[in-house]
């Protein structure tokens, strides 16, 4: 309940603040320049608070109520790697795999945009664990694995890689991890 409570109070905030922004066309100047960066502000508070309201719902198992927090997070922020990644846990438990593995793929790109190589990995891990086949995942983790240096693991992922696109027949996939293994090795 006290959750709920949290979530309605957040989002009053939001809105009423929105509200108040849409009618300060009347007001001062000075008050009308200074409320985008309240609101920004406030925003940027409210997408993470958000998100960790989503990580509370999912230790609690309500997946459903933490799927939504951190939809309302990414709203904010479509760049929150973390909002992803929880989002792909509370969809895993929902029974949606196919969109787990999306979050997962979406949060370990923006880990790795962001220079977090290490979370990129637990992601792609994550991503695996719920097809060992997505190839994606393996070449995504062997870029990671390359950028902190681990040149066995980096070698492993894209043997993996190779494998899973020789059995699938796209030649042209292979032959480019093969050359890439080449450089490696």
């Amino acid at each position: 309940m006290t959750l709920n409570i949290t979530l309605f109070n957040s989002m009053s905030r939001l809105i009423l603040g929105t509200a108040t922004f849409i009618t300060l066309g009347g007001m001062a100047p000075e008050i009308v320049q200074a409320f985008p960066v309240i609101l920004a502000d406030e925003l940027d508070r409210n997408h993470v608070e958000s998100a960790r309201m989503g990580l509370e719902a999912l230790n609690n198992e309500n997946y459903s109520l933490a799927f939504s927090l951190f939809n309302t997070s990414l709203l904010v922020n479509p760049d929150y790697a973390e909002a992803y990644a929880g989002r792909a846990s509370a969809r895993a438990r929902l029974g949606d795999r196919y969109g787990a593995i999306s979050d997962l793929e979406q949060a370990a790109g923006l880990f790795q945009k962001q220079g977090y190589f290490t979370e990129a990995i637990s992601s792609y891990d994550a991503a695996i664990s719920l097809d060992p086949d997505y190839v994606i995942a393996y070449a995504g983790r062997a870029s990671a694995r390359a950028r902190l240096g681990d040149r066995s693991g980096t070698i492993s992922d894209l043997e993996q890689a190779a494998r899973l696109f020789q059995e699938r027949g796209n030649t042209a996939a292979y032959n480019q991890v093969q050359e890439a293994l080449q450089q490696i090795r």
